[in-house]
């Protein structure tokens, strides 16, 4: 692909980038650095997802409802989930 945008375009991607966010986290008390970033993508309508990088059964789901209150409190009303390759809007 010749750009990024052709890449996003093409159909041949579910997911064009991940970001890692984590390492973006700042100390309890501070807004989180990735705000301005997730704002601009969900203002441009893009998308968001989010996964676990547990590595224990006690680590599943750790984060969703504060990742849930950041998009949903930058304007996001769903969060895509991947079902058999199709992006699906799930409320937040």
């Amino acid at each position: 692909m010749s750009s990024p945008a052709a890449s996003a375009t093409s159909g041949l991607f579910d997911v064009l980038a991940q970001l890692d966010l984590v390492r973006m986290l700042p100390p309890p008390g501070e807004p989180p650095r990735a705000s301005a970033l997730l704002a601009g993508l969900v203002r441009r309508g893009v998308p968001i997802s989010f996964g676990s990088d547990a590595h224990r059964r006690a680590q599943l789901g750790l984060g969703w409802d504060e990742a849930r209150a950041l998009l949903g409190g930058l304007g996001a009303g769903r969060v895509a989930v991947l079902r058999g390759r199709r992006a699906h809007g799930l409320p937040i």
